[in-house]
């Protein structure tokens, strides 16, 4: 790898948009576009729009009683919602409107396909390998999954790639535009998903690998990280807020990872969640394979490479010595997603080291990934909790709100016992719905569990004790999920035998991933 300040002769007579790329672009937008509204909205969407109401009330944005989000996501959040709402007759259980919702992001990753090609162009000095890492991007179950999905991490690739650019240029460029554009590229992201501490932490990492190099700049370098710590002070402090809040929880949620879990991570930036082994083994191998090659072959250490390691490896390192240790583990897949982006920059470099095994080795990529993604398009999960991290099956919650629509009466209450249903009903069905509990205990071990105790209260989140639940409904409705979901099935069953007892069962409703049941009952302890 090279940096921009040598590129390849061929890069400067070439138009700003090559045919193959406008071809990749097409097919990145195909993929994209493609089966948007199929699924519901799930929780991490739901609290999304939830959480773009506060638009109303900004500072309930910085207020630790209502979010431990940084505000960017319910801001863009909000507005695209609002705008479509504003311009689409859609109900909000068409398929359409979850579409719409969702066209931001997809949008969003369509131009990160772009950016992609932009930034391998300026870090490798190369145009065959520009192309290639963006068809590596087009095509990648893991960054086409949170392309199409209605949270913050579209935008987050999209201000990330913006960094890594602005911060190259101002290394070797030096002109104010771009120390400009590197301190308010960060602070943007700080302030969408407070997992960019890691980002700039790499960052500065990768400028201590080269300084030697760029020693002119070091005041420059420090007093633009002096300002962006000004700048993102109050998103930091909410950041070890939060950590320090989880840290206290009694009841982990995923396991502490391991050098294995960085491994499935890597595998994650090519597969996705892909269940399929005999796929994903060879693509992770042969990814692998060609980001050490990329990395390699590109001696000496300069500043291209210098990006695509460390980007790649001190956030999966840090953080799987950071929570492999610690009592609470926030490790997901999904934070690593920028990562994945410099792990598909240098795989591209190492296929542009293959001389005539390139297209070989393109089209055996190509076709391990093809059942990846009819994997992702399908919903098709990988069944080992490790493999999938903080995922689980987006659930047919429109078609529940759209059957209780038909079916509801006055009198009639919602109820169900996993908040993973909360937020995506909230949207679906504003009517009458209430999270059923056991007894006064199922609160404490929520609280236990997820902490933020004033964010729960103020969600109606909290598990309300089951007679105090049905009082004063005519009829309950008892949803209840199935298959890999956020729920404990046998608290869920005691809840169904128990109404039971309470009521009859009028009729039940099977749906993708989901039961819906109608008891009469009397609604009074």
């Amino acid at each position: 790898m090279t940096t921009s300040a040598a590129p390849d002769s061929s890069v400067g007579r070439r138009p700003f948009v090559p045919w193959p790329l406008v071809a990749i672009l097409l097919l990145a937008a195909l993929l994209r576009l493609a089966g948007l509204s199929t699924f519901s909205l799930w929780y991490d969407e739901g609290a999304s729009l939830y959480l773009g109401n506060y638009l109303e009330t900004p500072t309930a944005l910085f207020d630790r009683n209502y979010t431990a989000e940084p505000p960017l996501n319910a801001v863009v959040t909000g507005l695209w919602s609002g705008l479509v709402d504003a311009i689409s007759p859609t109900d909000v259980t068409s398929p359409l409107h979850d579409a719409l919702l969702r066209l931001l992001p997809a949008l969003l990753g369509i131009l990160n396909c772009f950016l992609v090609y932009r930034l391998t162009r300026q870090l490798v000095g190369n145009e065959r390998s520009a192309t290639i890492a963006a068809f590596l991007f087009a095509i990648a179950p893991f960054q086409l999954y949170y392309a199409q999905e209605l949270r913050i991490y579209s935008l987050y690739v999209t201000l990330a790639l913006l960094a890594v650019a602005a911060t190259e240029r101002a290394l070797n460029d030096g002109a104010l535009r771009y120390w400009a554009g590197y301190i308010v590229a960060l602070s943007l992201l700080m302030y969408s998903h407070y997992f960019s501490m890691w980002l700039i932490f790499s960052l500065n990492v990768t400028f201590v690998t080269v300084l030697h190099r760029y020693r002119m700049r070091f005041w420059y370098w420090t007093g633009a990280n002096a300002l962006l710590m000004v700048l993102i002070a109050p998103a930091l402090y909410q950041a070890f807020a939060m950590h320090a809040e989880v840290q206290g929880l009694e009841i982990a949620w995923y396991p502490s990872p391991t050098w294995k879990t960085a491994l499935i991570t890597f595998k994650t930036f090519v597969a996705g969640f892909s269940p399929r082994a005999w796929a994903y083994w060879p693509l992770f191998l042969l990814g692998l394979g060609l980001f050490v090659v990329g990395c390699i072959r590109r001696a000496p250490w300069n500043l291209g490479v210098a990006f695509v390691v460390c980007l790649t490896g001190v956030p999966l390192i840090g953080c799987v010595w950071l929570w492999g240790q610690a009592d609470f583990s926030f490790y997901e897949h999904r934070l690593f997603l920028f990562s994945g982006v410099m792990a598909l920059i240098g795989m591209a470099a190492g296929v542009t080291q293959l001389g005539r095994w390139r297209i070989p080795t393109l089209v055996i990529f190509s076709l391990l990934t093809v059942p990846c993604l009819g994997d992702y398009y399908g919903g098709r999960l990988h069944p080992a909790p490790a493999h999938r991290i903080a995922m689980w099956d987006k659930v047919d919650f429109r078609g529940a709100a759209t059957l209780l629509e038909e079916t509801w009466r006055e009198g009639d209450r919602l109820v169900y016992t996993s908040h993973f249903s909360a937020y995506p009903m909230y949207h679906y069905f504003p009517h009458d719905q209430i999270r059923i509990g056991w007894g006064p205990e199922d609160k404490a071990v929520f609280i236990k569990t997820l902490g933020h105790e004033a964010i729960l209260h103020a969600h109606q989140l909290m598990p309300i004790p089951k007679e105090q639940a049905i009082a004063g409904a005519q009829r309950i409705w008892l949803l209840q999920t199935h298959g890999i979901t956020f729920e404990w099935q046998p608290t869920t069953e005691r809840i169904a035998t128990w109404l039971e007892t309470r009521g009859t069962p009028t009729e039940s409703h099977s749906l993708y991933g989901l039961t819906l049941t109608g008891y009469e009952v009397s609604g009074t302890p």
